[in-house]
């Protein structure tokens, strides 16, 4: 009989169970939930993990301080999404008002003043 390894299926479901807090495999087995129950009990799972690490990750890296942490809500579209149709023109126009929303959209002033070169200006 083969041991499981650090990389086994069993080893990875039970680092998975344990890291969203969820009960063990035994538990699992011995008392099963239907399947409402688990898909409930899985999903609040994730989005408290979730949320946990966006905490964490707020706290650890000074470019998020400005986040507003009580507007954060897992598994909710942003309202800049909502009205995406999903074709490329519509998913590209929604990526660059994100970028716009966030700060991180070069804009060309910000460009310039990256570039190396001089640039002339239109007069």
């Amino acid at each position: 009989m083969k041991l499981p390894t650090d990389h086994s299926f069993f080893s990875s479901i039970r680092r998975l169970l344990h890291t969203y807090n969820l009960p063990t495999a035994y538990q699992l087995l011995e008392s099963p939930p239907s399947k409402e129950v688990w898909k409930t009990k899985l999903n609040s799972a994730v989005d408290q993990h979730t949320v946990a690490t966006w905490q964490e990750d707020i706290q650890e890296k000074p470019s998020l301080k400005y986040i507003n942490t009580d507007a954060l809500s897992v598994g909710k579209t942003h309202h800049l999404y909502t009205y995406v149709r999903p074709n490329r023109i519509d998913m590209l126009t929604a990526e660059t008002k994100a970028k716009l929303l966030t700060g991180t959209y070069t804009l060309l002033a910000n460009r310039a003043v990256f570039n190396q070169y001089a640039v002339n200006e239109p007069s």
